[in-house]
């Protein structure tokens, strides 16, 4: 069967009703992540990766899906996700630095970089930054069990200074975009 944005979305609500609803919901993104042309084809009917980056399929206050063009080189701040993520890299591979805070610094803690077909479940106290620098870039889908993009309990973290800032979708797009433009300089 074709991979359908509308029919993931419904199967990734009904999973989300689940005590186990990552491990369900990764399994429904390992099958989807087998096809990567599918996937591509019908994000670019829809036209918003290639105007945005990505593409929201849903939005509410449990649940947010959205498809990422990771392109090379891009590299966001360090944040949080203030719930479980589940990650379904499809094509490429991304890159991430992950972080702790200790002693009320943040902290840098690793790197880790995944290649398609890879489904990661993010835990819930997580802090990374994406970090293209060194990847191709990759194609992803990524699921929350919140209302990811306005959801005030999330956490920010200014990319040069490590400090913690408000969070603001606005402020973490604005930070991306400045670290693009310094690694494309």
């Amino acid at each position: 069967m074709a991979f359908s944005i509308e029919r993931f979305v419904e199967d990734c609500r009904a999973a989300r009703t689940r005590p186990d609803w990552p491990q369900a919901i990764a399994e429904l993104l390992r099958e989807a992540v087998r096809e990567p042309a599918a996937i591509d084809a019908l994000t670019a009917e829809r036209g918003a990766s290639a105007r945005k980056g990505f593409d929201v399929w849903v939005q509410s206050d449990d649940l947010t899906v959205y498809q990422v063009e990771g392109r090379r080189g891009l590299v966001s701040p360090p944040h949080d996700h203030a719930c479980v993520a589940v990650v379904g890299i499809y094509r490429g591979s991304e890159g991430y630095k992950t972080f702790k805070v200790v002693d009320g610094q943040l902290t840098p803690a690793g790197e880790v970089t995944v290649h398609a077909p890879d489904v990661s479940v993010l835990a819930e106290d997580l802090i990374h930054a994406l970090d293209n620098s060194a990847t191709e870039g990759s194609g992803s889908i990524h699921v929350y069990g919140n209302i990811h993009f306005d959801l005030a309990e999330r956490r920010l973290w200014h990319p040069d200074t490590l400090e913690e800032a408000p969070f603001s979708t606005s402020q973490q797009f604005k930070w991306t975009k400045g670290a693009r433009a310094a690694a494309e300089a």
